[in-house]
């Protein structure tokens, strides 16, 4: 019977044809010879006609729904896919010929000619940053998660080595203590945690060396990450707004970035089923936390 039913799925394809169990037996259960993976409702008699009807709505309806969705993930699919190939190509040629010009002409441009040259190629430093924002942006969570056990010193480790030249350059100063151990997906979470830290790195007063502290912290079932540091801070009617995409407080000349940081955290955060806010740090800046749930492992 079951094979029967997936059969005539199979020839309905992409059309969508609920297969509804009406019976009397109330014993029969979804997990009867795994039923469940072929019926899509399981109804007991007796039941009203205009019951059923509905029943039959909000199947088709779910599935008009279900198509639509993945008809549009499909189109985002090739979005991404344009973002990180086709659109790179150009402005890979842009650049290459820039690289030619300053190596062969640049000796003899005028000052305005030599003030354009560098505007243009601020612009496209710019145009590939937004593009690999917009990439990440796009392409993350789209191949699901994969849970294992992560160290948070360990990946935070990781992530500051990756950082070393950043730090150093700003004469930053970086403290992390989390000895705590969490399920999670690793990807999602490294991305997370250096998109915070770069942002700390960023967002300082001119003249004023980064200070950032990362700490954890157990709160009724979840892990809390807390990100501190000496920054500007975040005006009170601006902390929810900043996670939303191309939201920018201040212009490019004055910080750089593409207004797409805190936007992905949030994305990946919600992939992982958490949360995160931003609150104002006693001493000066700003607290970004975050809050996961635990899968099964505690320090």
């Amino acid at each position: 019977m079951q094979g029967k039913i997936l059969l005539r799925r199979h020839e309905e394809s992409p059309l969508f044809l609920p297969f509804l169990l009406i019976t009397t037996r109330e014993d029969i259960g979804y997990a009867t010879k795994h039923l469940w993976k072929v019926v899509d409702e399981l109804i007991f008699l007796p039941i009203e006609k205009i019951e059923l009807q509905a029943r039959i709505e909000i199947l088709l309806r779910a599935r008009r729904y279900s198509i639509q969705i993945k008809d549009r993930l499909e189109e985002l699919e090739l979005f991404s896919h344009a973002l990180g190939h086709d659109l790179k190509a150009p402005l890979r040629a842009i650049r290459n010929f820039l690289e030619f010009l300053k190596e062969e002409c640049q000796e003899s441009f005028s000052e305005k000619a030599k003030d354009y040259f560098q505007r243009i190629v601020r612009a496209s430093e710019r145009m590939d940053a937004i593009q690999d924002s917009l990439f990440t942006f796009m392409s993350t969570g789209t191949r699901g998660t994969v849970k294992e056990k992560i160290s948070l010193n360990g990946l935070l480790n990781s992530i500051l080595e990756e950082l070393k030249p950043q730090v150093e350059k700003k004469g930053a100063k970086v403290k992390a203590d989390c000895e705590k151990e969490l399920i999670t997906d690793r990807n999602l979470l490294r991305l997370i945690l250096k998109n915070l830290i770069e942002n700390a790195l960023i967002y300082v007063k001119e003249g004023v060396s980064p200070e950032v502290e990362i700490l954890c912290r157990d709160e009724e079932g979840f892990l809390v990450i807390e990100v501190i540091d000496n920054g500007i801070g975040i005006p009170e009617d601006k902390r929810e707004e900043i996670f939303k995409p191309f939201v920018r407080l201040h212009s490019m000349e004055v910080y750089a970035g593409t207004g797409l940081g805190l936007s992905i955290v949030k994305k990946a955060v919600s992939l992982l089923e958490g949360f995160i806010g931003v609150k104002p740090n006693e001493k000066g800046g700003s607290i970004f936390y975050v809050k996961l749930p635990y899968r099964g492992v505690k320090a």
